[in-house]
């Protein structure tokens, strides 16, 4: 494997399993006094701080970095289920099982009975959604969450044929706000901005801005 730009990856210690990493999360947690005293929501900071450094890794193109990062963010998943077995909650075993089960499920086309569904309709269906936000992080990032109701929308069949679409909505909605406060009214510009919000994510989506 090779960085983006082409030059051989810094060196790196021998390969190891993830058994041989739960080892260690476990040890520490016996053998170090910071390790030690954690729960899972003094983690929490941690845990989003390593996702955004992966996304930063992954945006970077440098391979280095993203194999250390990837190895940060698993410490936080091994550390989260160590902490929850000491709780007799769960394991990692029971992790990587639950994983299983449910990449099983959401590839019936595969593993069961060789039909193709869409994940967004499944898993409405499952969860039996009464809207789209339902089950949607309440902490996620607003952008983030809009891109994310756009593209369970068009996992129910809600979705523009292109990028036209979406860009024809985001200039109807500017288009109202600038009505909306000719006459001052105010509502109607707040209408328009949430319209205007939805409208920008969904001509993101269709021209692959990440």
């Amino acid at each position: 494997m090779s960085t983006s730009e082409g030059s051989a990856l810094p060196a790196a210690p021998a390969p190891r399993s993830l058994y041989d990493a739960l080892a260690l999360m476990k040890d520490l947690r016996v053998r170090c006094d910071w390790d030690r005293v954690q729960t899972h929501a003094s983690l929490r900071p941690y845990l989003i701080e390593e996702a955004h450094e992966v996304d930063d890794a992954i945006a970077g193109g440098d391979d280095a970095v993203l194999r250390d990062e990837l190895g940060d963010l698993l410490l936080q998943v091994l550390f989260h289920s160590v902490v929850a077995e000491e709780r007799g909650a769960f394991s990692m075993q029971d992790v990587a099982g639950a994983l299983i089960a449910k990449m099983h499920a959401r590839h019936p086309h595969l593993y069961g009975d060789g039909i193709k569904r869409s994940w967004e309709s499944m898993k409405a269906q499952k969860a039996k959604r009464s809207t789209l936000e339902d089950g949607l992080p309440t902490g996620m990032p607003s952008l983030h969450r809009a891109h994310r109701l756009q593209d369970r929308a068009a996992g129910v069949g809600f979705d523009w044929d292109n990028a036209l679409g979406p860009l024809a909505k985001v200039r109807e909605e500017v288009e109202e706000v600038a009505q909306a406060h000719r006459p001052r009214d105010g509502r109607g510009a707040r209408r328009g901005r949430a319209g205007g919000g939805a409208g920008g994510p969904a001509l993101c989506r269709g021209e692959s801005v990440p």
